[in-house]
């Protein structure tokens, strides 16, 4: 392996497993027009993987996975390994999302009950309407571990993973919501 490849295994010890399981989930958001090379790939920053199609944008931290920072593009995806080599495309400023994550935003997370409360008010009192399969691939079968967040009618729909800390894959996502017509 080159310093320009990166393997992420599917490893039966189960922190590595985490790592390929964040990343895989991450690789969701990721876009598959070539038209658009910017974001058919993905970003690694800090420690961080970060995809967008330009309707979400899915961002998770990487435990145990050395992945050096900067933009890749997905050589191979399958159920034993991801495969990423180095390119030299440039990533959109995924940061202005990020301004919006002011300690009273994380306060005001919407945690109070299940997860499906919380999107049945985004949907009915904020007039949200969002792509459920893009829902699906945030939450997974993993709908309790999920808070939800949005401002405005058309603000960004904000999920955050409840189960943060140091030793878990932190995953964060944004959607945004698709407007309904009166």
């Amino acid at each position: 392996m080159d310093n320009k490849t990166v393997i992420i295994e599917n490893a039966k010890f189960d922190p590595w497993r985490g790592d390929f399981e964040a990343a895989y989930w991450c690789l969701k958001a990721r876009s598959t027009d070539a038209t658009r090379a910017a974001i058919c790939g993905c970003l690694a920053q800090n420690g961080l993987l970060i995809c967008t199609d330009g309707y979400r944008l899915h961002m998770t931290r990487l435990v145990l996975a050395d992945v050096p920072d900067g933009f890749y593009k997905v050589t191979s995806i399958n159920k034993k390994n991801i495969v990423l080599t180095c390119a030299d495309n440039r990533f959109p400023q995924y940061e202005l999302l990020l301004d919006e994550l002011t300690p009273a935003l994380l306060r005001n997370l919407d945690t109070r009950g299940s997860f499906h409360p919380c999107l049945y008010r985004l949907f009915t009192e904020l007039k949200k309407c969002m792509n459920v399969d893009y829902v699906r691939d945030i939450t997974g079968d993993d709908v309790g571990d999920w808070a939800v967040y949005s401002d405005g009618e058309k603000r960004p729909v904000f999920f955050c993973d409840v189960n943060m800390d140091e030793r878990h894959n932190d995953k964060i996502a944004f959607l945004m919501p698709m407007l309904l017509e009166a």
